[in-house]
C-alpha cells in the first residue's frame, strides 16, 4: 500500500487532485502543476521505500464504503473497527501473499519503467526474509537497496539523499 500511494503521488494523472487543493486553499499554489509528467528533464521523480518485515494482508474500506464524501470524511477521523466495511482474505494465505509480492514487483518495475528511481531499505531484517529479497528486487539497483539495523537507518537516509542531490547537479 504505501508504494501504491508513493506512486500515486508521482503520478501525473493526479494532477486534478493538486489542482482542486490549490483552488480550495488547501495547497500552495507553487504546487498547481504537480505531478509533472513523466519524462519531464527539470525533474527527477524518487520513491523511498522502507519496510521491517514482510508483504501481508492488510485491512482497508471496501470501495462502497467510500464513495462518496461524506463516507470518506468517516474513514479519514475514524480506525477500521466494522468488519462489515473491511476487505477480508478468503483465498489461502500463501496464494494472497504471492499475489501481493507479485503485484508489488509489478508495481516496482512500472515505476522504474516510468523512470522514477526507486530506492529500497530493509530495516532490521534477515537477509534469509522474503522482505531481504522483495526489497532487493524493487530497487532501481543493487546500489539502491539499503539493508541496515539500528542506527545504520540514519546513514542510509543520508547516503540516499546525497544521492538524490548529486544528480539533481548532474541534471
Amino acid at each position: 500500500n504505501g508504494l501504491k500511494w508513493g506512486l500515486g503521488l508521482l503520478d501525473p494523472s493526479t494532477q486534478p487532485v493538486t489542482e482542486h487543493l490549490v483552488a480550495s486553499g488547501a495547497v500552495n499554489a507553487a504546487f498547481a502543476e504537480r505531478p509533472a509528467a513523466f519524462g519531464n528533464p527539470d525533474v527527477l521523480k524518487v520513491v523511498v521505500l522502507m519496510t521491517d518485515g514482510n508483504i501481508r494482508y492488510q485491512q482497508r474500506p471496501k470501495p462502497t464504503s467510500y464513495d462518496s464524501s461524506s463516507e470518506r470524511a468517516h474513514w479519514a477521523s475514524n480506525q477500521l473497527n466494522s468488519s462489515n466495511a473491511v476487505l477480508s482474505s478468503s483465498s489461502s494465505q500463501n496464494s494472497d501473499e504471492d499475489f501481493r509480492v507479485e503485484q508489488f514487483l509489478a508495481l516496482c518495475q512500472q515505476a522504474k519503467d516510468a523512470g522514477i528511481l526507486v530506492f529500497t531499505i530493509g530495516f532490521d531484517i534477515s537477509e534469509t526474509d522474503d522482505a531481504y529479497d522483495e526489497m532487493r528486487d524493487c530497487a532501481s539497483s543493487a546500489g539502491h537497496f539499503y539493508h541496515v539495523a539500528g542506527l545504520e537507518l540514519v546513514t542510509a537516509f543520508d547516503q540516499i539523499a546525497s544521492t538524490i542531490e548529486k544528480l539533481k547537479l548532474v541534471k
